[in-house]
């Protein structure tokens, strides 16, 4: 096999290998082309070349969102570095493993006006677990290089959450050897003993004496444990808020947890104000229960193997380094005390039927339309949700128990969402729905310049105008710069150019009998599809607002 003559190349090939790391996004340039050359001859590796460095970086974070292994991202020096920067902070706040490799100049010509050439060492400090720098000198620092490769690989696979490693070379670049062997690695991957009594003896004693327990379950990397939740929330003082990237599903829970405190009203803080908050998983979307809760101050445990620390309601008491499951397997001596579920259970159930006898008659709007899509959507499907309104419509109806749903809300940017669904879909080959405002859309409308479109992928476009989430926030809604700042309405009428020019079978509507009849043909295409919906952004928030008056119907 040729590889390149730089020696760090066969210790980094070396160190891929020894992990069983194998998918690998290569993103154009010159000053990497000792890995591009290198991982080309190499048939171990999966590898994917895309131009624009932002996508790319979003499309290797789906691989790994699904493969829930590190994916390995490799650019040239400069500014392409930076590219992966929103990627690099969502999949930090996501905990999900990337390694990136920055190829770089020399460091005694970074700074005097060499071309392509950034202050590259510990650019993402701030967004990675660790981040390491290699000699350029390979004849001096040989076993120095090596050590630091050791190192590094060891971070990234005792963490999930990215590691940078910036390697600078000195010329030629494009030198082959022959090689026989690569060198080889050796990681420690025992799990460290954990004592489930010790780190569950403090939680009991707060769980105990509590009348209100309130479960809450944002995103996580967990595997399934609804069947421990659902035995724990046999206790009527518990209550279980689930988000819907959860993807908890069981019984006498609340998914739709803005949904329930609209229909509070102002009761909302005195009904659900816990004396005892658990929560699993990373980012919060409901901006509601967050308010609750900072103002309640519960006793708050985070529960989660090797988490970081994550204060969201400014009242952390204990942080329980065990899996869901353990967690939850050791609550089983503990006894029911009060009716709380029963009467939240109650209200919900109203509110479900208030809202299903109006929906059918409601007007034509962002609202309607995710009520008809949720319904529509085949079983069986990955949901990819967008950010900003997107996300928060999902999340006011009940999940579908055979859909498995995904979102960026690590850092909640509209910027990579369409890049991310892409990579996720070529990586599972899983009926993959993407559903996308048009802003987001329009942003990463590069994610399709690459070779790597599932078939299976499907696409819903949303076309409020602009950024429809501004007319239903309070501040920026009321404000006379709402368009042109804040919703930033486009001139842009539809994403057919766009969908031309990526060959995507194209389907738009504009109303309920358009709708009701492009959707049966757009899901049963075989072929990378986009349906756009075009909604009236003025009417959107008042049928938003009419649900929620709905909700608190009695």
């Amino acid at each position: 096999m040729k590889i390149s003559s730089k020696k760090v190349v066969s210790y980094i090939l070396g160190a891929l290998k020894s992990a069983g790391i194998t998918d690998v996004v290569l993103t154009p340039g010159s000053r990497n082309a000792p890995f591009s050359i290198s991982i080309a001859n190499d048939s171990f590796f999966n590898v994917f070349s895309i131009v624009d460095e932002r996508s790319a970086a979003f499309f290797a974070m789906g691989l790994s969102q699904q493969s829930k292994r590190p994916t390995v991202l490799i650019c040239t020096s400069g500014t392409a570095l930076l590219n992966y920067a929103p990627a690099i902070a969502e999949a930090y706040y996501q905990r999900i493993p990337l390694l990136v490799i920055s190829a770089d100049r020399p460091e005694e010509w970074i700074d005097r006006g060499e071309g392509q050439s950034i202050r590259q060492n510990n650019v993402f400090q701030n967004y990675s677990d660790y981040s390491a720098c290699l000699f350029a000198d390979e004849k001096e620092a040989s076993m120095q290089n090596r050590e630091i490769i050791q190192k590094t690989f060891q971070y990234l696979l005792s963490n999930n959450g990215p590691v940078h490693l910036n390697v600078p070379f000195q010329e030629p670049l494009y030198e082959l050897i022959d090689c026989e062997e690569l060198p080889s690695f050796q990681f420690e991957t025992k799990e460290k003993a954990i004592d489930v009594l010790k780190e569950v003896n403090e939680s009991l004693e707060i769980i105990q004496q509590a009348e209100r327990i309130m479960v809450l379950v944002g995103q996580h990397v967990y595997e399934y444990f609804s069947k421990e939740l659902e035995q724990f929330n046999q206790l009527q003082q518990v209550v279980v808020l689930t988000e819907t990237h959860a993807n908890v599903n069981i019984e006498n829970a609340f998914p739709c947890i803005d949904r329930l405190i609209m229909g509070l009203g102002g009761n909302a803080q005195q009904t659900l104000a816990p004396d005892v908050l658990i929560t699993v998983g990373t980012n919060i979307i409901s901006r509601k229960i967050k308010a609750i809760l900072r103002k309640a101050k519960p006793k708050h445990i985070q529960v989660g193997l090797n988490e970081k620390k994550m204060d969201t309601f400014d009242c952390l008491e204990l942080q329980c380094n065990l899996t869901p499951q353990e967690f939850y397997n050791s609550l089983k001596e503990i006894e029911s005390k009060s009716e709380w579920k029963n009467n939240l259970l109650s209200i919900q159930e109203n509110q479900i039927k208030q809202v299903e006898a109006w929906l059918p008659s409601a007007p034509f709007s962002d609202l309607t339309v995710f009520y008809s899509l949720l319904k529509a959507i085949p079983n069986g499907m990955d949901v990819q949700m967008g950010n900003s309104s997107v996300v928060r419509y999902i999340q006011l109806f009940n999940q579908n128990k055979k859909l498995t749903y995904f979102g960026n809300r690590g850092v909640a940017g509209i910027d990579g969402s369409t890049s991310t669904a892409i990579g996720a879909a070529w990586k599972t080959r899983k009926p993959t729905l993407l559903i996308s405002g048009d802003l987001s859309f329009h942003y990463d409308s590069n994610a399709f310049w690459n070779n790597y479109l599932s078939s299976e992928l499907k696409v819903i476009v949303i076309n409020n105008g602009g950024g429809g989430i501004f007319r239903i926030i309070d501040g920026s809604k009321d404000t006379e710069h709402l368009e042109q700042f804040f919703e930033t309405s486009h001139s842009s009428k539809s994403i057919k150019g766009i969908a031309d020019l990526y060959s995507l079978n194209y389907f738009c509507a504009a109303n309920n009998d358009e709708l009701n009849e492009a959707l049966p043909l757009f899901f049963n295409q075989s072929h990378v599809s986009v349906l756009e919906i075009f909604t009236p952004k003025e009417d959107n928030p008042k049928a938003l607002d009419a649900f929620f008056q709905h909700t608190q119907k009695i």
